[in-house]
């Protein structure tokens, strides 16, 4: 469950990666853009580490 997550995570931030890259002529939107993929980015982290927990030996 963690990995699809993880996997639904990458997939956002591939696409908020995309929209970044054609909205790199419009300042504001790009701001916009990057702002979601850090948020996504900070997301993962979290997810990651979740993983990381579940995979730790009890």
């Amino acid at each position: 469950m963690a990995l699809s997550a993880l996997n639904a995570l990458n997939a956002d931030q591939y696409m908020a990666l995309s929209a970044l890259n054609a909205l790199s002529q419009d300042v504001s939107l790009s701001k916009m853009a990057l702002s979601s993929l850090n948020a996504l980015s900070a997301n993962q982290s979290m997810a990651l580490s979740a993983l990381n927990a579940l995979n730790a030996p009890s």
